[in-house]
């Protein structure tokens, strides 16, 4: 077996209600673009990285396969499209050199789930080109018809920049929903946490 026909690219962090629903996790960016926030150590020691359109296809693409393998042992052992554990811990019996995969029992548990929902990593998604984003978006809901749902990381500062026209082509591709983290109103305190965002941005981003 060709461990590379079956590498995907993951992150750590997601919002904990993205746990919740098994969401799947798709990495847009490496780490955070702004990277000063002094309360915030997640990817301090991390250089951040615009990835390509067609490395974020392929992580998709990859995804997709894994999924249709693992229908396949499904309707093989009889379950007719319900993934079970005993399914997956089959599927790791035959390929032995997936079990320390970062992302295979994320993958998994989203498509047991119901694969519905999906959230952007790293921090801020929307610091990529409009067009880019969409590009992924669409391929997206074109590969799994099944998802309802995609959410993101993003800053105030990040929307503000972006023209209306923009946020909705990204908005019609299929994203739903932003956390954004606001932490506070008040100008002197966010010019205190480096937030690197005004209270009006937040009023107008947020």
């Amino acid at each position: 077996m060709d461990i590379k026909n079956y590498e995907f690219e993951t992150g750590i962090y997601r919002p904990p209600s993205e746990g919740g629903s098994a969401s799947l996790l798709l990495r847009l960016t490496r780490n955070c673009p702004w990277n000063h926030c002094t309360f915030c150590a997640m990817y301090k020691s991390e250089k951040f990285e615009l990835r390509k359109p067609e490395e974020i296809i392929h992580d998709i693409n990859v995804m997709h396969d894994i999924s249709l393998q693992l229908k396949d042992l499904s309707l093989k052992q009889g379950s007719k499209n319900v993934f079970t554990t005993q399914i997956f811990s089959q599927f790791i019996k035959d390929k032995p050199e997936l079990y320390f995969h970062s992302g295979i029992s994320m993958l998994f548990n989203w498509l047991a789930a119901g694969g519905k929902t999906v959230f952007l990593q790293d921090a801020d998604s929307l610091i990529m080109k409009t067009d880019h984003m969409v590009q992924v978006l669409k391929h997206l809901k074109k590969t799994f018809p099944t998802i309802q749902r995609i959410t993101s990381y993003s800053r105030s500062r990040t929307i503000v920049r972006k023209p209306e026209t923009d946020l909705e082509k990204i908005a019609n591709a299929g994203l739903d929903r932003l956390h954004i983290g606001l932490e506070t109103g008040d100008a002197a305190l966010l010019k205190k946490i480096k937030k690197g965002a005004t209270p009006e941005d937040h009023v107008k981003g947020g």
